[in-house]
């Protein structure tokens, strides 16, 4: 077989897998209440993994025939198939109904209450100040005692935009689609192939989160590739990439990585256009005062999923519980105060030391990068998967745009970590089996085994330097 039928064979594999995961429902489902939760058997959840597996493998050698291309016969034929491929690969999702997350409810939810005059962050969605509005959608909305999570821009749109699932689901996907373009644009002025693009536009899990199961993190991730998409230092330039990160930033935090960049270049306008980006779209709900960050601050306290660090931040505090609360109260009664009247719970422990370890892996990346803005937001990113008490496959995808612009040896372990992640999506195929919410421990293995075995194999072949050398016309390492 020819390497054109391979990549061919390959393609259809990816597609057919890829729209077989988004519909999983429909071949493994079980009764369950009208309107309700979907319900699948007992077999969905094999299924599930086989069609995982076929679509990252079917992706992967997609990708290392793509990052391993140096020269084009016909870009333009290259970057028609891209756009041919990616469009069959959405429109499946597009047409699927979210199930691998229950988050799209809460948007649309959101959104209504916006629409009726009530604040979000003031109202959980049990609140019975909310009786009377859309009871079929706010039965679906998961963790209804907790009040809105998202920041305020997020809210902004849910109100305008989050009117129906289908117009929502097209609004991401144009937002998808945007940053495929983004991402041609950059590759062409970069000198590299346009073919690299693929990397995103076909990869099963931007699919899978992003346009399957809508959720807003792609809206954010678009204004992180503008801000730091941009050609040229002029005055303009500067401010529309400072709102963009700014923007960006309050509808998902982690768009914020990009003013990392701007601080340390020095690049002031940038930055200010940030600030006053962020104020605006807050001033709306300049009323809720201190109830903005109540439904963050749940979320940062309880919730963990699949890290990689921070179990193992909650068993060295448990240790250094007992070491602690093992000293004498004297001098000054310091260890009778445990953490401002608290006693000492291993979990928020672990919680700090993880965020210490974040802050540390942050400012060596700013040391080491602080002339590559969008090389500098990619390792806060991965510092960020790495620490978080909870990583969810879609966070994972914030990765993928900048890995067409990675050298193959530098981007190989995390393309891996991207795929791999897909495997923690069977906790809740099993949850919506059993009813049960359960994370068996081979989940975390198969997430982070690989990537981080890789990763090591290729730091220990790296040069001496310690850094490969950038591709041609300068990739990700020109910012």
């Amino acid at each position: 077989m020819t390497g054109q039928r391979r990549a061919a064979a390959a393609v259809a594999l990816l597609i057919a897998s890829t729209a077989a995961l988004a519909w999983l429902p429909a071949f493994a489902a079980s009764p369950s209440p009208a309107g309700g939760e979907v319900r699948l058997d007992s077999s969905a959840r094999p299924l599930y993994l086989a069609g995982c597996a076929v679509a990252g493998a079917a992706f992967l050698a997609l990708a290392r025939r793509a990052w391993r291309t140096r020269h084009e016969p016909s870009p333009r034929h290259a970057v028609r198939a891209i756009w041919l491929v990616a469009i069959a690969l959405r429109i499946p999702a597009l047409l699927a109904a979210p199930w691998l997350s229950d988050d799209v409810w809460r948007c649309l939810w959101e959104g209504e209450v916006q629409r009726q005059g009530h604040s979000p962050f003031a109202h959980a969605p049990d609140s019975a100040e909310l009786a009377g509005l859309d009871e079929a959608l706010r039965a679906r909305v998961a963790h209804p005692s907790i009040p809105a999570v998202y920041p305020p821009a997020a809210q902004l749109l849910f109100r305008v935009a989050a009117r129906g699932l289908h117009g929502w689901k097209l609004l991401l996907v144009a937002a998808d689609m945007a940053i495929v373009a983004l991402l041609l644009r950059r590759l062409a002025r970069c000198g590299l192939p346009r073919a690299r693009a693929l990397l995103y536009a076909w990869h099963p899990l931007v699919v899978l989160e992003f346009c399957a199961s809508a959720h807003v993190d792609v809206a954010a991730l678009l204004l992180l590739v503008a801000a730091l998409a941009g050609a040229g230092r002029t005055r303009v330039g500067e401010l529309l990439r400072g709102a963009c990160a700014g923007l960006g930033g309050m509808v998902k935090p982690q768009a914020f990585v990009a003013l990392a960049g701007f601080a340390l270049q020095r690049r002031f306008a940038a930055l200010a256009a940030a600030v006053v980006a962020a104020l605006l779209v807050t001033l709306p709900f300049a009323g809720d005062g201190p109830r903005l960050f109540d439904g963050v601050r749940r979320y940062a306290h309880d919730w963990e999923f699949n890290g990689l660090i921070h179990p193992t931040m909650v068993r060295v505090a448990e240790r250094l519980k007992g070491l602690l609360e093992g000293l004498p109260d004297q001098p000054l009664h310091l260890w009778a105060v445990r953490e401002l009247g608290y006693p000492i719970v291993p979990n928020q422990l672990g919680r700090k030391l993880s965020l210490l370890l974040f802050a540390a892996l942050a400012w060596w990346s700013a040391r080491r990068w602080r002339d590559r803005p969008a090389l500098l937001a990619l390792a806060l990113l991965v510092a960020f998967l790495a620490t978080a008490p909870a990583v969810h496959p879609w966070y994972a995808a914030w990765i993928v745009p900048f890995l067409p612009l990675l050298p193959h040896r530098a981007g190989r372990a995390l393309l891996l970590l991207t795929i791999t992640t897909l495997a923690a999506g069977a906790v809740k195929v099993q949850s919506l089996a059993t009813g049960i919410w359960e994370e068996p421990a081979w989940v975390a293995l198969a997430t982070w085994l690989p990537p981080c075995v890789v990763g090591a194999f290729d730091l220990w072949r790296a040069p001496a330097a310690g850094a490969a050398p950038p591709p041609a016309g300068g990739g990700i390492s020109a910012g």
